[in-house]
């Protein structure tokens, strides 16, 4: 089996073999119909492989997917029953409680709540941030504005449909 190189050289040697008068040999023909044939049949094969590659990464996905919804759903489970546990126990006044498993208590902590609506500005805290504004540097690059800290970058992006 030929390898996609040795197909692109067959195919760029059959384009260098027309002479200076463009004329077009038996040879050269046959030439470029095999590079041809063969280029298709190998793009063929390797857009199948780019198309299992597709069904495994989807496969991956709806396989994390269906493992964060039981992740969550265990999360939800612990914290209801832990929940439950302190509701209890603090209904019944108990503040620790030792097992021959478990030495279970209650840790003190404390937080502040504001609402914002009412929040005097002495209270406020000033925090600003930066980022490139990569729409206007595209705009001003695709209007040839020169800018030596900034390069618009073409892709080529290939699609197999």
């Amino acid at each position: 089996m030929t390898n996609l190189l040795d197909i692109k050289n067959d195919y760029l040697k059959a384009i260098e073999m027309v002479d200076e008068n463009w004329e077009i040999t038996e040879e050269w023909l046959a030439l470029l119909d095999k590079s041809e044939l063969s280029l298709k049949e190998k793009s063929v094969n390797i857009c199948k492989l780019v198309s299992m590659f597709e069904n495994n990464i989807q496969a991956i996905k709806n396989e994390k997917e269906r493992l964060s919804k039981l992740e969550k759903s265990y999360k939800n489970n612990q914290e209801k029953i832990k929940n439950w546990l302190s509701y209890n126990l603090q209904e019944t006044w108990i503040e620790t409680l030792d097992t021959e498993l478990y030495k279970i208590s209650f840790r003190k902590s404390e937080s502040v709540e504001v609402d914002d609506i009412y929040l005097p500005k002495e209270y406020m805290k000033e925090k600003i941030t930066y980022a490139p504004d990569k729409t206007l540097i595209k705009k001003e690059l695709k209007e040839w504005k020169e800018i030596e800290w900034a390069k618009l970058i073409i892709n080529k992006n290939l699609q197999i449909r």
